[in-house]
Protein backbone atom coordinates (compact mmCIF):
# COMPACT_ATOMS: atom_id res chain seq x y z
CA UNK A 1 0.00 0.00 0.00
CA UNK A 2 1.43 3.37 -0.81
CA UNK A 3 1.09 6.74 1.21
CA UNK A 4 1.08 10.37 0.28
CA UNK A 5 2.75 12.17 3.11
CA UNK A 6 4.95 15.06 3.05
CA UNK A 7 8.19 14.24 5.26
CA UNK A 8 10.37 16.91 6.43
CA UNK A 9 13.77 16.65 7.76
CA UNK A 10 16.34 19.00 9.35
CA UNK A 11 19.89 18.27 10.76
CA UNK A 12 22.38 20.32 12.45
CA UNK A 13 25.70 18.77 13.42
CA UNK A 14 28.93 20.32 15.13
CA UNK A 15 31.95 19.02 15.11
CA UNK A 16 34.75 19.93 17.68
CA UNK A 17 38.39 18.24 17.45
CA UNK A 18 39.26 18.40 21.66
CA UNK A 19 42.88 16.54 21.01
CA UNK A 20 44.61 15.34 17.74
CA UNK A 21 42.79 12.08 17.90
CA UNK A 22 39.69 12.72 19.78
CA UNK A 23 36.12 14.73 18.77
CA UNK A 24 33.70 15.75 20.03
CA UNK A 25 30.17 16.09 18.42
CA UNK A 26 26.74 16.95 18.93
CA UNK A 27 23.89 17.51 16.82
CA UNK A 28 20.14 17.92 16.79
CA UNK A 29 17.78 16.94 13.68
CA UNK A 30 13.77 17.92 13.89
CA UNK A 31 11.28 15.30 11.47
CA UNK A 32 8.36 16.86 10.74
CA UNK A 33 6.08 14.45 8.80
CA UNK A 34 2.37 15.63 7.61
CA UNK A 35 0.14 12.17 6.29
CA UNK A 36 -2.43 13.09 3.49
CA UNK A 37 -4.41 10.16 3.37
CA UNK A 38 -7.78 10.43 5.72
CA UNK A 39 -7.38 6.39 6.69
CA UNK A 40 -4.35 6.97 8.11
CA UNK A 41 -4.57 9.97 9.95
CA UNK A 42 -5.25 7.75 13.31
CA UNK A 43 -3.42 5.34 12.59
CA UNK A 44 -1.24 4.59 15.32
CA UNK A 45 2.11 4.35 13.55
CA UNK A 46 1.62 6.37 10.14
CA UNK A 47 -0.60 9.12 11.66
CA UNK A 48 0.91 13.01 11.73
CA UNK A 49 4.12 13.32 13.86
CA UNK A 50 6.83 15.69 15.23
CA UNK A 51 10.34 14.17 16.28
CA UNK A 52 13.03 16.19 17.47
CA UNK A 53 16.34 14.39 18.53
CA UNK A 54 19.37 15.42 20.38
CA UNK A 55 22.17 13.18 20.56
CA UNK A 56 26.29 13.72 21.68
CA UNK A 57 29.44 11.49 20.49
CA UNK A 58 32.83 11.55 21.56
CA UNK A 59 35.13 10.01 19.00
CA UNK A 60 38.56 8.65 19.61
CA UNK A 61 41.13 6.89 17.03
CA UNK A 62 44.50 5.32 17.57
CA UNK A 63 46.89 2.84 16.09
CA UNK A 64 47.03 -0.81 18.34
CA UNK A 65 48.78 -3.79 17.37
CA UNK A 66 48.92 -2.63 13.82
CA UNK A 67 45.25 -2.08 13.51
CA UNK A 68 43.60 1.49 13.31
CA UNK A 69 40.80 1.71 16.14
CA UNK A 70 37.88 3.79 16.45
CA UNK A 71 36.15 4.34 19.60
CA UNK A 72 32.42 5.66 19.67
CA UNK A 73 30.42 6.30 22.99
CA UNK A 74 27.53 8.87 23.24
CA UNK A 75 24.02 9.19 24.15
CA UNK A 76 20.71 10.42 22.59
CA UNK A 77 17.21 11.52 23.56
CA UNK A 78 14.38 11.57 21.42
CA UNK A 79 11.31 13.26 21.39
CA UNK A 80 8.21 11.58 19.53
CA UNK A 81 4.78 13.43 19.68
CA UNK A 82 2.23 11.76 17.06
CA UNK A 83 -1.31 12.85 16.59
CA UNK A 84 -2.67 9.78 17.03
CA UNK A 85 -1.21 9.26 20.97
CA UNK A 86 -2.67 11.17 24.16
CA UNK A 87 0.98 12.16 24.80
CA UNK A 88 4.36 12.51 23.61
CA UNK A 89 6.55 9.46 24.34
CA UNK A 90 10.83 10.00 24.83
CA UNK A 91 13.25 8.02 24.32
CA UNK A 92 17.08 8.11 25.58
CA UNK A 93 20.21 5.34 24.22
CA UNK A 94 23.41 5.25 25.64
CA UNK A 95 26.00 3.35 23.12
CA UNK A 96 30.03 2.56 22.83
CA UNK A 97 30.87 0.99 19.86
CA UNK A 98 34.64 -0.22 18.91
CA UNK A 99 35.48 -0.63 15.11
CA UNK A 100 39.15 -1.87 14.06
CA UNK A 101 40.27 -2.09 10.52
CA UNK A 102 43.48 -2.19 8.55
CA UNK A 103 44.90 1.04 6.49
Amino acid sequence: MSTTELLELWSLVLRVPILSRTELQTGVEYLYVNQFRKELKDHQLRSDRNEIVYALQLTNHADYLGYNLWTQTGFRVSRIDRASAEKARTETTMFATVFAGLE
